[in-house]
């Protein structure tokens, strides 16, 4: 994926929402996984219909989130079932162990348009996610389909 580089040659992207799902792959109670800028994101939806995005390694040691399990509200990893959050925070672990203050993931605000999941890369979004001005969603028509992947800059 094409993106700005600094001196050192790390890649760096704009605090921006980027399409990183479509809204019908994931159903509640599913998680999927996503590649993200230079990355890789966990989608899921809980049972209260929300959509939710976090950087899909898990804390304890680094296994995908997104194969994982939707409980509730929350994913747990496949391997050893950390639970974790909306917020990314680790909420139980099985064993009965305390939790380890930085037991965390990254969470991405995310939104639902026109058929899309938007995540933000950045703790929270700078402005409103994508929008057609003087039109509201629903009388608007569209389509959202899968494209090729571009590679060009943002």
């Amino acid at each position: 994926m094409a993106g700005a580089k600094d001196e050192n040659g790390v890649r760096l992207y704009e605090q921006n929402w980027y399409a990183v799902a479509m809204s019908d792959e994931v159903a509640a109670g599913t998680a999927i996984g996503a590649d993200y800028l230079d990355g890789r994101v966990v989608v899921w939806r809980g049972e209260d219909g929300v959509v939710r995005v976090m950087s899909a390694w898990c804390a304890h040691l680094g296994a995908d989130l997104s194969v994982g399990q939707v409980v509730g509200n929350e994913i747990r990893c496949a391997f050893h079932h950390w639970h974790y959050g909306d917020d990314g925070v680790c909420t139980r672990i099985p064993a009965g162990d305390k939790i380890p203050p930085k037991a965390r993931v990254t969470r991405l605000p995310a939104v639902e348009r026109w058929g899309l999941v938007w995540a933000f890369n950045g703790a929270e979004p700078l402005y409103a996610p994508p929008s057609f001005t003087d039109f509201a969603e629903g009388d608007l028509r569209y389509r959202t389909v899968p494209v090729a992947e571009f590679p060009v800059e943002h």
